[in-house]
């Protein structure tokens, strides 16, 4: 089978942002299509089915860490089946 890399992010639904380490970030550029990042919406008790995001970063980050437009990234995101 296919070998891959996956980053899970929780995040609260009503949330702005999502915030992702340079490890993480690094990890994402070497791994390249064997990497997903998976955002995960959660509000109360309803925990959203995980939304898969394909080549999510572009650079290495010059900082620690950053934070991600969540909006921006869920709407990049494709379901399981569409993976």
């Amino acid at each position: 089978g296919i070998s891959r890399h996956i980053e899970v992010k929780g995040r609260y639904a009503l949330a702005e942002t999502f915030t992702v380490t340079a490890n993480e970030v690094l990890e994402a550029l070497n791994q390249g299509d064997k990497f997903l990042l998976a955002i995960v919406t959660v509000d109360g008790d309803v925990v959203e089915a995980p939304v898969y995001i394909r080549t999510p970063f572009t650079k290495e980050l010059e900082a620690v860490s950053a934070n991600y437009s969540l909006a921006q990234y869920l709407a990049r995101g494709k379901s399981a089946k569409d993976v």
